[in-house]
């Protein structure tokens, strides 16, 4: 909560408190302490289930949707240190009709991802040793991934949580009389399909963090400009997110072929083939919107291999 001009203290930090309710006429929030606390701006940065946002929608400051996306997650890391894993591309690993694993180098010494279920089927769900997990791993995905797999790391992937995803798809960024703006999760969470989420949330504070600087933290001005050019990323990479792990083996098998194509050939042919998305996933500067102009080829393929809904 940034507190409002007039107080007389620049900074309160409220540690294990959340907000029930907010008023962007008075610029109060209240907290579930029963409490109210002023502000100038308020910054929605508390992810999916993000409180602010909902109660801006109820009154219909944002047009906002949430749904629940059919497959969950568990957090998989793996040292990567001596190994022939390279550290400046994603990994990534098909596991029979549905499952998928995602893993992205962190450093030289560990990449960390995630491994995507359908939410009903978890394959984990009746193992109790981490070697029950290592010889999964073994024989459903890859020898290359049980070998350096460590038994902390396996008993890390039964002991932690399952995550379900939900998918948040926003009009807008911030509020029209420019007090709020949605960052992160709160303004478009997305699937781990591709593990764009925490690049998004942190481009969003880079972008509105830049447009501050630019105008001399006149937040109205600020606001009004990340609105109108940053929302079209926020939707990109939604789509992008949806749309870019293939649903059909047909396409599966495109996908392998395509990017182990690439690296078997010479770069100065290569460079003409037509990118995947998470070829571009590790290009720096590049904006979620022109990602998915390059990749609209493959993202409006995998749109339409998707069965199509049933009329009630």
């Amino acid at each position: 909560v940034t507190p409002h001009r007039h107080c007389t203290s620049s900074l309160s930090l409220h540690f294990g408190c959340g907000i029930d309710d907010v008023c962007l006429d008075e610029q109060v929030v209240t907290t579930d302490q029963g409490t109210k606390e002023s502000f100038d701006h308020i910054v929605a940065a508390d992810g999916a289930r993000s409180v602010i946002r909902t109660k801006l929608t109820q009154k219909n400051v944002f047009d906002s949707t949430v749904e629940t996306i059919g497959f969950s997650y568990r957090p998989v890391c793996l040292p990567i240190t001596g190994t022939d894993f390279e550290t400046d591309r994603m990994h990534g690993w098909f596991v029979g009709a549905t499952d998928q694993i995602m893993l992205v180098p962190l450093n030289d010494e560990q990449a960390r991802g995630v491994y995507v279920f359908p939410t009903e089927a978890d394959p984990f769900a009746g193992m109790t040793t981490a070697q029950e997990v290592i010889d999964y791993f073994r024989t459903s995905v890859s020898t290359r991934v049980a070998d350096v797999l460590p038994d902390h790391e396996a008993r890390n992937i039964l002991n932690a949580p399952v995550a379900t995803n939900l998918k948040v798809h926003c009009n807008a960024l911030t509020s029209p009389d420019g007090k709020a703006v949605l960052v992160g999760d709160a303004a478009h969470a997305v699937s781990a399909s591709i593990g764009l989420g925490c690049n998004s949330a942190l481009q969003d504070i880079q972008v509105l963090a830049g447009k501050l600087d630019k105008h001399d933290h006149n937040w109205h001005t600020a606001l009004q400009e990340y609105n109108s050019e940053h929302i079209v990323d926020a939707h990109a990479v939604c789509e992008l997110s949806d749309n870019t792990m293939p649903r059909t083996s047909m396409m599966r098998i495109e996908m392998v072929f395509r990017l182990v194509l690439r690296r078997l050939l010479p770069k100065i042919l290569s460079k003409w083939m037509r990118p995947l998305p998470m070829e571009l996933t590790n290009k720096k500067n590049l904006r979620f919107s022109e990602m998915l102009r390059r990749c609209r080829w493959w993202t409006d393929r995998v749109k339409a291999s998707k069965p199509k809904a049933k009329e009630a």
